[in-house]
């Protein structure tokens, strides 16, 4: 069986948003990559041989995992209030987007905040 002790955010391969949001990898992981290696080989031996296995990840993951691309829908499961707020920009009728709404173009996971669009002047 997979030991739940690494399933844990205190382990430190795995972060969630908030309590109800499943498991994802932090901005900056704090255990060496190879351990990753072997949590899949162990999740593998897990998942053949009890098939109803819970693992606690989006459907994003796994959609990864078979080289498919994921969607704004897999977003909504991970982080529901940076999709809604996607959502909405796709969704907005009129050209003046800019003028009605404030655009910050960063993206923040865990403790790690990423400018999008490098070297950016300020206006």
């Amino acid at each position: 069986a997979l030991p739940i002790s690494m399933l844990q955010p205190e382990y430190g391969m795995f972060v969630q948003c908030n309590p109800l949001s499943p498991l994802w990898f932090p901005a900056l992981p704090s255990v060496d990559t190879h351990k990753y290696f072997l949590f899949g080989i162990l999740c593998g031996l897990t998942i053949y041989n009890c098939p109803s296995m819970y693992l606690p990840f989006p459907l994003a993951l796994f959609k990864k995992l078979l080289d498919q691309s994921p969607t704004l829908d897999d977003l909504k499961e991970l982080d529901p209030l940076t999709a809604r707020s996607l959502q909405y920009v796709l969704d907005y009728e009129h050209d003046d987007i800019e003028e009605h709404i404030d655009i910050c173009f960063i993206a923040t996971w865990d403790t790690k905040t990423e400018d999008l669009i490098k070297d950016r002047k300020s206006t």
